[in-house]
């Protein structure tokens, strides 16, 4: 992807501000946080500009799938134990976050019959 941690903060604080700025960290409402995700993909795949914004959006979500089946084994390393910190509340809610990505993902890009959305048409 090509988006940078200064854009994530960028449309962050962009989305937060327009909606209901205070000078403190707080949450985002699902309305927000759906637009970080549109403005993540659109900054992320500013160069595919054949692609609408619905390919883009869906091109992003493959793309946290790809990371996380990647990656979600390593952050589960040791998942259970003392040394890996028992059954944190951290690693239970980011399995189930994970597991709930996957559902949702998968149902909706077998729809899609698995297309890579980001390949060139």
């Amino acid at each position: 992807l090509s988006i940078t941690t200064m854009d994530l903060g960028d449309i962050y604080l962009t989305t937060t501000f327009f909606s209901n700025f205070t000078p403190r960290l707080r949450k985002i409402s699902f309305e927000e946080f759906w637009e970080v995700v549109v403005r993540c993909s659109l900054v992320a795949f500013q160069d595919k500009k054949s692609l609408t914004s619905e390919i883009k959006i869906k091109g992003l979500f493959l793309s946290i799938w790809r990371h996380i089946q990647s990656s979600a084994a390593d952050h589960m390393n040791g998942y259970g134990t003392i040394a890996g910190g028992g059954f944190n509340t951290y690693k239970g809610a980011l399995l189930r976050g994970t597991q709930l990505l996957n559902e949702k993902f998968v149902a909706a890009w077998t729809k899609d019959n698995y297309c890579d959305y980001l390949a060139p048409l």
